[in-house]
């Protein structure tokens, strides 16, 4: 796929996703600053809480070591997803009131297009195994 073909600012998250992919406590307090603003923002994020939510349980099963079955850039384009969700003054600053998440949910999107094979493979596994939080 050609950078054109991906959501504007997207090229960004994903060079910063393949540095914390590289370093794990860099990673993890990523996805925790991404839970923490789903959690504070969720009535904001109803249209696609429950895929970012879907993105940040693969990439914990992923930092715990419980599920290994993700390409690289599976892996990569997760957390571009989350990077991208992470930043408040991406494409669309999220102090826009009721804009300002529009475009992380077109990354959202994109992601959950991009990785649907392996998604449904995770979520087949996920389903037959019990998951400690």
């Amino acid at each position: 796929m050609s950078n054109k073909d991906q959501p504007r600012g997207f090229d960004k998250a994903k060079r910063k996703a393949e540095h914390l992919l590289k370093n794990g406590t860099k990673l993890k307090d990523e996805l925790e600053k991404g839970v923490k603003k789903a959690k504070d923002e969720s009535n904001a994020l109803s249209v696609f809480l429950d895929d970012l939510q879907k993105l940040f349980r693969m990439l914990k099963a992923h930092i715990a070591g419980r599920y290994k079955d993700f390409s690289v850039s599976t892996l990569v384009y997760v957390v571009a997803g989350i990077v991208y969700f992470v930043n408040p003054f991406d494409v669309l600053p999220d102090f826009i009131v009721g804009l300002g998440f529009i475009d992380d949910a077109t990354v959202i999107a994109f992601v959950i297009k991009k990785i649907q094979s392996e998604l449904t493979s995770f979520t087949l596994w996920e389903a037959n195994n019990i998951i400690e939080e």
